[in-house]
């Protein structure tokens, strides 16, 4: 059986047309969209669950003063009722963070991952 973990964005339409089938969404909680797909938990495997997120990234030569910059017109814009409203469609949490806190969270997301594509014995390719 082939397999794909996807974000909803990207699997949404293609549920919809039937074209791919959801075996569980990766959430802590089912989602509004899709209320009849379980949850990983639900589906056999508890403290799976992953919260979807995306980072905007500039080169790595960028000055720190100007990424900071950028990073705060990124929170701004992600205080904005319509922006909360666009990114709820694609159950996607818009929260505001540093640069730091960004950093935090991928080091956590890498860690967590790695444990868990080593625990099912899978091999990255």
């Amino acid at each position: 059986m082939h397999f794909e973990i996807v974000s909803l964005a990207l699997a949404l339409p293609q549920i919809r047309q039937g074209t791919i089938k959801p075996l569980a969404v990766f959430t802590e909680k089912r989602i509004a969209v899709l209320p009849d797909v379980p949850t990983i938990a639900e589906a056999g495997y508890p403290g799976a669950h992953y919260v979807s997120w995306y980072g905007i990234y500039v080169p790595s030569a960028t000055p720190d003063a100007l990424a900071e910059q950028i990073n705060r017109a990124i929170n701004k814009a992600l205080l904005n009722p319509d922006v909360q409203r666009q990114l709820a469609v694609a159950d996607i949490p818009g929260k505001p963070m540093s640069l730091k806190e960004l950093a935090t969270l991928m080091k956590a997301d890498h860690d967590k991952l790695t444990s868990v594509v080593k625990a099912s014995g899978m091999t990255p390719q």
